[in-house]
């Protein structure tokens, strides 16, 4: 591991332009020395004709008071790569983060209907070459490093992974970006042993040299052809957030939205905005089932749920899990347990809708409980709350998603108001299987009726949590 006084050591691939130079930067204010590799040497001889050189990424960087290390590589040489891991070795032994973000893309198709056998094949192939193969020989060298480090991978990544939309999203760019978040998921099997994390981050449209070069006005775009426009630096912060969290191997193997995890992490871009989560528009991130290792594990294991009862084998089991959950949550509630809480929900982009109280994500609800919550007056806590849920009507969607309704009666004591509040309210849930457990991604409470009443002179009210 690092020491404190020792700088954290990052590789950022593709870095002459957009995205890298982004990521570079952000992990450069951090405090970071980063190793940036691209092809162009010289100003306007980039093969797409964009701006921007690695030099010009690490002049910028330095400016700053910053560190980088410019290095020209091409990523679909793998002598080439090998050499830059072996450098990074001779200097300073170890590697803290690798950022897989080098992908040379296809010329744009004549027409968004343009189909991909009109197109040229060497263009359609690139993305697959330096892409999808270049993260893998990047990481392959880079590996004993990381391992030194205990470090982090993280490959850029977008929703083209998982859809498709004409002129943009392409067969060969949506293999590229689905087998990234795959390699992601695999390869964090294979590094979990030796404490190294890998994520794969769907970004934003980005206010890029690409975008500029179109002449194109990011304002306008919002809310017509995309929900935002985020610089890279967004990125690049949420890199170096995961990168200095202690628990960043609880997110390993996963793909995220790079808008939510700034949401949980509390970033915001350049400007000061919050960039929006594309998830209501172009859907979850690549998600890979949990598996049991071998058919005979299989077996067994459905064998033991069928004697468990129920139409298909497993749902029994899995709705009591559920139900665990959701009671596990109200306990935490009530045993005023924030972690407990937090627990309870998906790592990232939660939708928690509590009417007059607020809307949060899972970090924004286990806050307001803080606040509220654990309060105290006159040396005790000032709320106490009582969560009896009841009528669970639990519906599978698939082996790995459920929603679900309820009905909790709630009793709330105010020890400086001194009141009771009594009341029925009604939820309504959804439900992840998420690294193998049940977590809800929604939860939505609405009061179908309450009674707050003055507790009486003589009543008298202990507390025993602690």
């Amino acid at each position: 591991m690092v020491s404190e006084n020792q700088p954290r050591v990052a590789v950022v691939t593709g870095a002459s332009r957009g995205a890298g130079k982004g990521i570079a930067v952000a992990l450069a204010e951090a405090g970071m020395t980063v190793y940036i590799t691209g092809r162009t040497q010289t100003e306007g001889s980039s093969s797409d004709g964009l701006p921007g050189t690695v030099h010009q990424t690490a002049d910028d960087i330095a400016a700053g008071g910053g560190t980088a290390i410019p290095l020209i590589c091409d990523h679909g040489d793998d002598d080439q790569v090998r050499a830059l891991f072996e450098r990074i070795d001779r200097e300073y032994g170890r590697l803290d983060i690798l950022v897989n973000n080098a992908t040379a893309l296809s010329a744009p198709p004549d027409s968004p209907d343009q189909p991909f056998w009109q197109r040229p094949l060497a263009e359609e192939l690139k993305p697959l070459d330096v892409g999808l193969r270049s993260h893998f020989v990047a990481a392959y060298y880079a590996a004993p490093l990381l391992i030194r480090a205990g470090g982090l991978v993280v490959h850029t990544s977008s929703p083209g992974a998982r859809t498709y939309l004409p002129g943009v999203h392409g067969p060969v760019y949506g293999a590229g970006k689905a087998g990234s978040d795959k390699l992601a998921h695999d390869m964090a099997h294979e590094f979990r042993p030796h404490g190294v994390a890998v994520v794969s981050i769907w970004m934003g449209v980005l206010n890029t040299e690409q975008l500029q070069r179109g002449g194109l006005d990011p304002d306008r775009l919002v809310g017509t052809v995309f929900p935002g426009v985020e610089s890279p630096a967004v990125t690049g912060r949420v890199i170096a957030a995961l990168a200095g969290d202690p628990a960043v191997l609880a997110r390993t193997g996963r793909t995220y939205w790079g808008s939510e995890l700034a949401s949980e992490y509390g970033i915001t871009d350049i400007d000061g905005s919050a960039p929006p989560s594309y998830r209501e528009w172009l859907g979850a991130p690549s998600e890979f089932p949990v598996v049991a290792p071998t058919y005979a594990d299989f077996l067994a294991d459905r064998e033991s749920q069928t004697r468990a009862g129920g139409a298909d084998p497993g749902d029994h089991d899995r709705i009591e899990a559920i139900k665990r959950l959701k009671n596990r949550y109200w306990r935490a509630c009530d045993a005023k347990d924030p972690a407990g809480i937090r627990a309870c929900f998906i790592a990232a982009g939660a939708d928690i809708d509590f009417g007059p109280l607020g809307r949060f994500d899972a970090d924004g609800l286990t806050q307001v409980f803080r606040d509220i919550a654990l309060s105290t007056h006159e040396g005790k806590h000032r709320i106490l709350d009582m969560h009896h849920g009841m009528m669970p009507d639990i519906t599978l969607l698939s082996a790995t998603e459920a929603v679900g309704s309820w009905t909790l009666r709630f009793t709330q004591l105010d020890l400086r108001a001194r009141t009771q509040t009594l009341a029925a309210i009604e939820y309504d849930d959804r439900y992840v299987l998420e690294d193998g457990e049940w977590r809800m991604s929604k939860c939505h409470s609405r009061t179908l009726w309450s009674l707050t009443q003055q507790l009486s002179a003589d009543a008298v009210i202990s507390d025993n949590l602690g």
